[in-house]
């Protein structure tokens, strides 16, 4: 499946999602077009990249008072990005 990330969601992945998970480097060769960057993936692997930021999204995702940081916004975009 073809997805259309944002330069933020784009470099988030590439600078976090492909430290813990460096087989998923083959499907960052992306196609950018402006602001907006273009991946295919396979349905299997949008499942695991939603599963990693929901994780990541209850480790990282919010402050002490429970309100979303930068990272919990982005990681909640992914996970509406990713969704089947």
């Amino acid at each position: 499946m073809k997805i259309q990330l944002n330069n933020n969601q784009f470099e988030y992945l590439k600078s976090n999602l492909l430290l813990d998970r460096k087989d998923f480097a083959e499907f960052f060769n992306n196609i950018s077009h402006l602001d907006k960057h273009y991946i295919d993936i396979p349905d299997d692997k949008l499942d695991e990249i939603r599963d990693w930021a929901g994780e990541r999204l209850q480790k990282s995702g919010f402050n002490i008072k429970y309100e979303l940081t930068n990272d919990g916004k982005i990681l909640e975009e992914i996970i509406d990005l990713f969704y089947i």
